[in-house]
């Protein structure tokens, strides 16, 4: 929830209001383990107005098509977006695979969660979709009204299958819901999805076919 949170247009005025939250930025050129230079809202506006899929936001199409979305129709992209809030769980540039994220959330997930805490608050989030499992979903709090068994028994569904290092694994799908007068003094329904970067590719239309029997 730092450096400019995106905000779509139509963000406040849904019935139900959706927070998609990010690891955290990743960037070759920036210091890694330092703030980014520049607000998410920036990064968010240059996406959007691409006509065509650049390498360097292959991430928001994964994270849209994820949802069912045809990234290839302009329209329905920005209507997509025009409709969430945007923003990341860690506050420094971090590097991929390189065990900075990691390390970041293991010293500061409490200073995280009551940011993270304060937005949900202010902007009356009923949904957080977390794009990133092990180094944001995990770290959530799980005490003060979690309810982890609340969607799926265990917390957790098998979406699909992926190759890593040779074996086939499980794909999941995670999800829980904060009771009203728990951590974030509302219900709040929260799921956590893999990284769209995960060591074995990441394929939206597992997440897409089971998020559309809610969405």
């Amino acid at each position: 929830m730092h450096h400019g949170v995106y905000q779509g247009i139509e963000a406040q005025n849904q019935e139900k209001r959706i927070l998609i939250l990010g690891e955290s930025h990743h960037d070759k050129k920036e210091k890694i383990g330092e703030p980014a230079p520049y607000p998410t809202k920036c990064i968010m506006n240059t996406y959007l107005e691409e006509e065509k899929t650049k390498n360097t936001h292959h991430f928001f199409h994964k994270i849209a098509r994820s949802f069912g979305i045809d990234t290839n129709k302009k329209e329905e992209k920005e209507k997509f977006w025009d409709k969430v809030y945007f923003g990341n769980y860690i506050d420094v540039v971090c590097s991929v695979a390189d065990g900075t994220a990691k390390k970041m959330v293991n010293q500061k997930s409490t200073c995280y969660n009551k940011k993270l805490k304060e937005f949900v608050i202010q902007e009356k989030i009923d949904y957080i979709f977390c794009f990133g499992v092990s180094a944001v979903y995990n770290y959530l709090p799980s005490e003060e009204g979690w309810d982890r068994n609340a969607i799926y028994p265990g917390g957790k569904i098998i979406v699909g299958h992926t190759m890593k290092n040779g074996i086939e694994k499980k794909v999941y799908l995670r999800a829980g819901i904060y009771r009203q007068g728990g951590y974030f003094e509302r219900k709040v329904t929260v799921y956590g999805i893999p990284h769209p970067s995960a060591k074995g590719g990441f394929n939206p239309d597992n997440f897409a076919k089971e998020l559309s029997k809610f969405f």
